[in-house]
């Protein structure tokens, strides 16, 4: 199945990128897919971070877990997932309209 984890939660780390703060940020479309082997196989996500001040102009690393259940493949395996935020934008300094005196 796909899911999202902590990078904490396995030994990946990366130091320009800090762990994500929430992995419920991001989801899937659905929690299993199929690949047959030597196939490949889409899959839909979103990342939804909040408006926070807190998660502005930030670098996280997301994992995506995905299994082989039932499959003669074992095991795990993890992608990454790097994500840069924005940030808020200061307010333009108000320009007073200069007056022709």
């Amino acid at each position: 199945g796909l899911s999202s984890l902590a990078p904490g939660t396995v030994n990946v780390k990366d130091e320009q990128f800090e762990p994500c703060p929430d992995p419920a940020f991001l989801s899937f479309e659905k929690s299993q897919i199929t690949v047959p082997g030597k196939s490949k196989e889409n899959f839909k996500m979103w990342l939804e971070i909040p408006d926070k001040p807190e998660y502005n102009n930030k670098k996280y690393l997301f994992l995506v877990s995905a299994g082989n259940a039932g499959s003669q493949v074992a095991g795990r395996r993890h992608l990454r997932l790097y994500v840069r935020t924005g940030g808020v934008k200061p307010a333009e300094t108000e320009k007073k309209p200069s007056s022709g005196k």
